[in-house]
């Protein structure tokens, strides 16, 4: 039996060994690779659209907001420490959405009332790999929201959180907050184990027993 793990881990030691030869025989002989990788790893500072969604704990990628009032009644800001030094953007603020941002949509949407968690900018900021952000959302009062498999609030207060920019590709014209990345993440109050599956599922199955 030890004979067999320590051949498997001879076997994948030797693998990622060779594979480490190749990526220097790379690196040296094809042109411009290790500007090309350097670009990969590290994206040089561009102009770039920023996405992100709220730092929601219990969430499974997907949160709506029900009282969309209710939501844009408080403030929601980034801070971006970037090459440009530090910069202070207003997503929101009492009730309006800043004009260089655009909510996400969300095909369960089923009124104007409801409102996604998430936002895309529509102006771009000089942004790369790494730098830090920091979000701020004051929140007036609860507000109630709806996921794929559960319901909850989301309390009035102040809400915190940190990130660092993520770019996929050094000729991206995206910058990515990653959802689980924030730190720490916000705490909804479930208040219904079932959500917006649960409540699709049921009415197919109501109209399929007609």
């Amino acid at each position: 039996m030890r004979k067999k793990y320590w051949g498997l881990f001879t076997a994948k030691f030797r693998f990622f060994e060779y594979a480490v030869y190749f990526l220097i025989l790379v690196y040296f002989l094809v042109p411009e690779a290790p500007q090309k990788l350097e670009a990969l790893i590290n994206p040089t500072p561009a102009p770039r659209v920023i996405y992100f969604k709220l730092p929601l704990e219990q969430t499974e990628y997907h949160w709506v907001f029900e009282e969309r009032a209710a939501y844009l009644a408080g403030t929601l800001t980034l801070r971006i420490h970037g090459v440009d030094g530090e910069e202070l953007i207003t997503v929101f603020d009492k009730g309006i959405i800043s004009e260089d941002w655009d909510e996400l949509g969300c095909a369960d949407e089923e009124s104007n009332d409801k409102i996604y968690f998430g936002f895309q900018s529509n102006q771009t900021f000089m942004v790369t790999n790494g730098d830090h952000v920091e979000m701020v959302l004051e929140l007036p009062i609860d507000v109630e929201g709806t996921g794929p498999h559960a319901k909850g609030i989301l309390g009035a207060g102040e809400y915190r959180a940190t990130n660092a920019i993520k770019v996929y590709s050094t000729d991206s014209d995206v910058a990515f907050l990653v959802e689980k990345k924030w730190s720490p993440q916000w705490n909804l109050d479930i208040t219904q184990e079932t959500g917006w599956m649960e409540e699709r599922e049921s009415r197919a199955e109501a109209a399929a027993a007609k």
